[in-house]
């Protein structure tokens, strides 16, 4: 947990002068809670108070108080998102426009410094990584509660993203202990990918998406119950940081396009004797960036002048408001895939988007977003182009670029084990829309989340349908090798030929020759693939995990011991994350002959993957190596339960035994061995030969 924070005589000193309400006039000072949940669409969320709603807590919060019809995020990623919900400025005023590589500055005012430096107590608990506590949203809030997701190295059980039960158990926790008036800010991951909501949430839908939103709206009534025992008169926020595309515009996910579907999110505000019970409201438009502004004047506090949103009170009241811009912008496409990034603005039922072509879509007769109208409206489109510029340019702050931080390897490892992609592609500024097969391949993804085993062709097609993404190559190539696909060896040796500075399609290369047995061109491929890491080193980009684990794949299949180690030692600096990496990893150094350190990240990837009976396996010859038999067996006795019809492994299970003395548990070992066709050695002695004196 963070500590409280330093003293602010700016906030102390300045309030008085701000717009709004005056001290003499507040009304008693309410309890507030705001909840984020993440990656959660508008349109799954049920809004209808009847029987059979998968989402019951925040129906009855529309019911009792105002749910906005028309609510919208400034950015479809977490970590920016995030920051504007909590200042209510633009990413383009704040600087934070990414995930990865960008923290919120000192400089900034969060809503937790607002409440604090007002008497609330401040708390929060974070569900994953993107939020913790480095990238300066922790400002302002006394506790900042991150448990369990701090980067872990190699050997650690921890990752970073934790269960919906645990957050909501950490909310309740603090409710308990916090003082009045207290301000919680409490974010939900769970409807992140991937999906796997427990009984009896996942068999309440088909949808694996609108299960783990159910379940997350299950957990959130009972902070939203807490907080209303402490406080019948609390303010409740709920809403999003941004939605999910599930496919629409070839994309699995979120952060490349701005339609509805990522950039319209639920927001729901309840706050009994402020606000009358209205429902669903048709208008006015909300925007992530009105949050602050209408929790400080529900607060009956005043609105700094800096904050970009409004207060949205008088239409929670039932007042008209006029209309306004919705700006959005994602860089993700830039910074992630090379192409332009993309701005958008809708006014009315038309979004503009520039990415850098212009499109224009009619929001009501294409609710899709399918029909780009741009070359039949082309006044609308001049029209919205112009207010989007002047839009950018009043809004825009000249400090936004000091947000941009050093690159952090551990936060980038964290962040991919999450499933954001980074391809380090070049910068080339093209139209991402005329490149879906690129993003096909990133994100197309099962019902659980999980990558799709793409077909081949479409694998094939789309590298042939951009010789020049050398991102997307090694992308591609990549889904080929794990298949395999006969036709890997050669677009790996055609991927070298194109990108021979690129370390990635070298190690793919160098895989695919010691693939094919020829081991003299691996060892070539390799020592050119060392060559452009230690380049890379001194110029560029770390070098992925993928492909340092592809180039100790190729030295391991070509018997290649000093390329091995070379390419195992790089592994070793990498903070890995995932059970696959760290499974792979060890491996290499069980092959290597370093068997305490092939231990260690065996039982990280056991303790990731529980039912991999493979993992189980290896760990157990590890130990055995080391002479930790007993260990060993459980081991072996694991891996067998999972997968009971390995011949060999339970021979090796009986050679442990034996060793043990354990000879009749051996003898058992060695029956089922026979019954599955083993012929193992070591099952052949006959009981009488054993020398130990039973028959």
């Amino acid at each position: 947990m963070i500590g409280p924070p330093p003293a602010r005589p700016d906030l102390l000193l300045g309030l008085t002068a701000l717009v709004g309400c005056s001290a003499a006039t507040r009304e008693p000072r309410p309890d507030i809670l705001l909840v984020s949940l993440d990656t959660t669409r508008a349109d799954h969320v049920d809004l209808d108070a009847s029987d059979g709603t998968l989402t019951p807590t925040l129906a009855r919060l529309a019911a009792d108080g105002v749910a906005f019809e028309e609510s919208f995020t400034p950015v479809p990623l977490t970590l920016p998102a995030h920051t504007s919900l909590l200042t209510g400025t633009e990413p383009i005023s704040h600087g934070v426009r990414n995930n990865d590589r960008y923290r919120l500055g000192p400089e900034a005012t969060t809503l937790a410094e607002l409440l604090h430096a007002e008497g609330w107590a401040t708390a929060a608990v974070i569900g994953a990584f993107p939020l913790e506590a480095s990238t300066g949203l922790d400002q302002g809030f006394d506790t900042y509660d991150q448990q369990g997701l701090a980067p872990p190295d190699a050997h650690t059980e921890e990752y970073p993203e934790r269960d919906a039960s645990e957050v909501a158990a950490a909310a309740l926790q603090l409710l308990a202990e916090l003082p009045r008036p207290a301000f919680l800010f409490v974010h939900f991951y769970d409807p992140h990918q991937p999906w796997n909501a427990p009984a009896p949430w996942a068999g309440l839908t088909p949808d694996p998406y609108r299960a783990e939103i159910a379940y997350t709206d299950g957990e959130l009534g009972k902070v939203v119950a807490a907080v209303r025992r402490r406080d019948p008169e609390a303010v409740v926020v709920v809403t999003a940081d941004h939605g999910e595309s599930l496919g629409e515009h070839g994309e699995g996910s979120h952060g490349i396009f701005l339609h509805d579907a990522t950039t319209r999110v639920p927001l729901v505000v309840g706050a009994a004797g402020r606000v009358p019970a209205r429902g669903v409201l048709a208008a006015p438009v909300a925007r992530l960036t009105d949050v602050v502004p209408t929790i400080l004047d529900l607060a009956g506090l005043p609105i700094p002048a800096g904050v970009q949103g409004r207060s949205l009170l008088p239409g929670l009241r039932g007042a008209p408001m006029p209309a306004v811009p919705v700006f959005a912008e994602t860089v993700m496409p830039e910074e992630s895939y090379g192409f332009a990034p993309m701005e958008s603005l809708v006014e009315g039922n038309l979004r503009l988007v520039i990415s850098p072509r212009r499109r224009l879509f009619d929001l009501r007769a294409d609710p899709g977003e399918v029909h780009d109208i741009a070359a039949t409206r082309a006044a609308d489109v001049e029209r919205l182009a112009n207010a989007l510029d002047a839009y950018v340019v009043e809004h825009r702050s000249a400090a936004a670029a000091a947000a941009r931080a050093p690159e952090d390897p551990q936060r980038t490892a964290a962040l991919q084990a999450l499933g954001y992609v980074d391809l380090g592609l070049a910068r080339h500024g093209g139209d991402i829309y005329e490149h879906t097969s690129l993003l096909a391949l990133s994100w197309k993804r099962d019902a659980m989340g999980r990558p799709t085993a793409i077909a081949a062709d479409e694998v094939v097609q789309a590298l042939q349908d951009n010789p020049d993404l050398g991102g997307l190559w090694e992308l591609g190539l990549n889904f080929l090798a794990l298949r395999p696909d006969p036709r890997f060896v050669g677009l790996a040796r055609e991927g070298r030929e194109r990108f021979s500075g690129s370390p990635g399609l070298l190690a793919l290369a160098a895989y695919a020759e010691a693939s094919a047995g020829d081991f003299g061109q691996a060892r070539a491929a390799l020592a050119a693939f060392e060559g452009a890491c230690r380049h890379q080193a001194e110029e560029g980009p770390r070098v992925s995990v993928s492909a340092l684990t592809f180039a100790a794949e190729a030295a391991l299949l070509a018997g290649l011991k000093e390329e091995l180690a070379w390419a195992t030692d790089r592994l070793r600096q990498e903070p890995l994350m995932t059970g696959d990496s760290l499974s792979n990893r060890a491996r290499f150094l069980h092959a290597l002959g370093r068997l305490a350190e092939a231990e260690a990240d065996y039982r990280a990837a056991a303790a990731q993957l529980p039912d991999d009976p493979e993992i189980l396996f290896n760990l157990a010859a590890a130990l055995a190596g080391q002479g930790k038999l007993a260990e060993a067996e459980v081991a072996f006795a694991r891996g067998l339960t999972l997968a009971p019809d390995q011949a060999v492994q339970w021979a090796r299970r009986a050679q442990i035994l034996q060793r043990l003395g354990r000879a009749v548990e051996a003898d058992g070992a060695c029956a089922r061995h026979r019954a599955l066709g083993g012929a193992d050695p070591a099952c052949e002695v006959a009981p009488a030969d054993r020398g130990d004196g039973r028959e």
